[in-house]
């Protein structure tokens, strides 16, 4: 017959390993978290520079991703602050040339 001890040896191994099983999981789940938030920005950023490129068609694709990434789960309120202020910047240059382009037509005197 075994002793109330020599139970718990084996009980107290086991439980020590789950625990650690358990820590090794949480440290892999927040590993591959963390390399795709770093993909994540890696397109981002990969995004604004084509946003802010002089080639228009590049602007339109770079914008396209940037609207799909601001789908993703793995943007934070704080990243999604700072696509939303890119988009802006974007569309008030965009205003901005619209009108000047306005100006240019009608012999810079003003008209609309």
């Amino acid at each position: 017959m075994q002793t109330g001890t020599s139970i718990l040896g084996p009980l107290a191994v086991l439980t020590a390993a789950i625990i650690a099983l358990l820590g090794v999981g949480a440290t892999v789940r927040q590993k591959s978290k963390t390399d795709r938030r770093e993909q994540w920005w890696k397109r981002a950023e990969w995004s604004l520079d084509q946003i802010f490129h002089t080639d228009e068609a590049r602007q339109r694709v770079g914008f396209a991703v940037l609207l799909v990434l601001a789908d993703s789960r793995l943007a934070t309120s704080e990243e999604f602050a700072l696509l939303d202020a890119a988009a802006d910047v974007v569309i008030d240059s965009a205003e901005i040339n619209e009108e000047d382009q306005d100006e240019d037509h009608d012999g810079g005197l003003g008209r609309s």
